[in-house]
């Protein structure tokens, strides 16, 4: 009796254990619209919490201490959400309009684009002291950062434009496709999204061999998985899903209104969208590549770079 009972206890603590070591997955979206953040659970898929921000929240990148980075760009700032609390616990003024952000981890080092000044500023995450500054093209809008080569890349949506980046210094210009704004590392290629000529660049980073593809209406932004990349067009209301194969059009997936910006939650395996237009975002299951749920977040929800949080 007294045996049966310890083995019961025993495998209640670790079922506690256990669920308490489990992975999560939470998106993280801004609502421009309204200034608040909403925390969207990805298992549970509902929102379950909002964050009040300055005005203009748009862009979002996650470092690796569990902290949120948000790019105000009404505001000239950019906030810190403490992930864990799920609090603001800091606010960084910039004296610019913030576009773009990406963190380089080695490095510790969080570089913004300047939307205005056609900028590149780089900040010291331990102390939040400007390091320096890159003059790129005009209006820069997306960043990556490409580890295998330590090249930062830059889409200049007024220039037609990528700015290649390395030590800080402009190498290389590329033409792409006419006014870029999202783009996207994959493999050895980076991909550019072109909103008013409608197609997506390809751009080969060891050769700098390009050709077009053609996708939706105001294609927006770009990522992909194994299989496929994915193309937000936001005068379409939907998502063209691309075969890396020949990158032809494998299938048209129904968003929200005005889609923007695109997640991957690899631990449900499901690709998140953020719909400007109807502040929400779609959740679609990437095997099926059907729809799971379109859920209410807040108005005119964006979240412009990597706002998918896994702890």
């Amino acid at each position: 009796m007294i045996n049966n009972f310890l083995k019961l206890f025993i495998l209640l603590i670790s079922l506690v254990i256990f669920q308490g070591c489990q992975q999560q997955s939470f998106a993280i979206i801004t609502n421009q619209g309204e200034d608040t953040v909403s925390i969207v659970d990805l298992q549970k898929l509902n929102v379950v919490k909002t964050i009040h921000s300055k005005p203009g929240p748009l862009a979002v990148e996650i470092l690796k201490n569990n902290i949120a980075i948000i790019s105000n760009t009404k505001n000239d700032s950019m906030e810190l959400i403490d992930l864990d609390s799920l609090k603001i616990i800091d606010t960084v003024n910039l004296g610019f309009t913030p576009l773009g952000v990406v963190f380089i981890e080695d490095k510790d080092l969080l570089y913004i684009s300047s939307w205005y000044e056609n900028k590149l500023y780089y900040y010291d995450t331990n102390t939040w002291e400007r390091v320096g500054v890159i003059p790129v093209g005009l209006t820069p809008s997306g960043i990556i950062y490409d580890k295998k080569r330590e090249l930062i890349i830059v889409s200049n949506r007024d220039e037609n434009k990528l700015t290649i980046i390395q030590d800080n210094k402009v190498v290389q210009t590329v033409e792409v496709g006419d006014h870029p704004f999202g783009i996207f590392l994959s493999d050895d290629s980076i991909f550019s999204v072109n909103v008013y000529s409608n197609d997506v660049s390809k751009i080969d980073l060891n050769t700098f061999d390009s050709f077009k593809f053609n996708v939706g209406d105001h294609p927006y932004n770009i990522i992909s998985n194994d299989e496929y990349l994915f193309v937000t067009n936001t005068q379409d209301d939907s998502v063209s899903v691309i075969n890396k194969s020949d990158f032809s059009i494998q299938k048209t997936l129904r968003t929200g209104e005005v889609p923007e910006n695109l997640g991957i939650d690899s631990l449900n395996n499901q690709l998140i969208v953020t719909n400007w237009g109807s502040n929400s975002i779609s959740v679609f299951d990437l095997d099926s590549l059907e729809i799971i749920k379109n859920i209410p977040t807040g108005r005119e929800s964006r979240s412009f770079g990597n706002f998918i949080w896994t702890k």
